[in-house]
């Protein structure tokens, strides 16, 4: 009799430490992010959430990235680079960013060229196949030596009844812009292809010396700029099915009075569309005295 008291409780004991040891392999690594963090989790499950890392104190570089596209073989990932101190243009995102998903290990075969203190664009992976979840890791960009940001692909709606966006044109090259005459604007459409109303919550650009605005039938949106600048909260807006709407883009040069030659910023317009939660367009132009 002692001795099954005995099994008891060597078999509860055995049972409890089970349990703890599972407890707390869930909690390592049940949150999916290593040195990141995760923006919303409002987007689970329905669309690719945006993970950053860092923040744009002295010495620090703030990066943001976004998939949005998982097609044929091909990792689409937006990623928003920002700093008030460090130099990006020493860092080649080709060299220095890696994907590993399931059992490859690839660098990508898409990235935009960091420059200044603000770069943005989109990073290109060859998968190959097709992948459940996946980890992106970038080395040596200060004050983080090793930045690991990691999803699970979303499980998307097969109904057919979901929104579209559709941004054209995808550039504007504006040409010769004095600083003299001061800000000008461009218009770019926004159009609903989908089935169902598309949904904007938020809206951003690349440099506090851009805006935008989303121009509606009924209504217009307050005006954003640069995020860490600060920008509205709150702000909704949708477009049924078919329907169109304007984004106005204004470029102001005397933000930066000393720039000259070639300058690109983008705006980026986020909704639930769930294969493209961030949708950018870009501006080009030639900053002149």
């Amino acid at each position: 009799m002692k001795m099954d008291y005995e099994k008891f409780l060597m078999f509860g004991l055995i049972v409890l430490i089970v349990a703890i040891v599972i407890y707390g392999a869930t909690s390592i690594f049940g949150s999916g992010i290593v040195g990141a963090s995760v923006k919303s989790n409002e987007e689970a499950y329905t669309g690719f959430q945006t993970v950053s890392s860092g923040s744009t104190e002295q010495g620090d570089v703030s990066i943001d990235l976004t998939p949005h596209s998982l097609d044929n073989g091909k990792l689409s990932v937006d990623i928003s680079v920002n700093t008030h101190s460090v130099d990006l243009s020493q860092f080649d995102l080709k060299r220095i960013v890696s994907l590993q998903a399931g059992g490859i290990l690839v660098n990508p075969i898409e990235a935009p060229i960091l420059e200044g203190h603000h770069s943005s664009g989109t990073l290109v992976f060859d998968t190959a196949e097709e992948i459940k979840e996946f980890k992106i890791t970038i080395t040596g960009i200060p004050a983080v030596e090793e930045r690991t940001f990691e999803w699970k692909v979303p499980v998307q709606d097969k109904s057919g009844k979901t929104p579209r966006i559709e941004l054209t044109p995808a550039t504007k090259d504006l040409g010769d812009v004095s600083q003299a005459k001061g800000t000008l604007s461009t218009d770019f459409t926004v159009k609903n292809t989908g089935k169902a109303d598309l949904v904007f919550s938020d809206m951003e650009t690349s440099c506090m010396c851009t805006t935008a605005k989303l121009m509606l039938k009924e209504e217009e949106s307050p005006i954003f700029g640069m995020k860490m600048h600060g920008n509205p909260k709150g702000w909704k807006a949708s477009l049924k099915p078919g329907e169109e709407a304007t984004l106005r883009v204004f470029y102001d040069p005397n933000v930066h009075g000393e720039l000259r030659g070639p300058i690109t910023r983008v705006i980026t317009l986020y909704s639930n569309d769930q294969l493209k939660r961030k949708s950018s367009v870009k501006i080009k132009l030639n900053q002149v005295a």
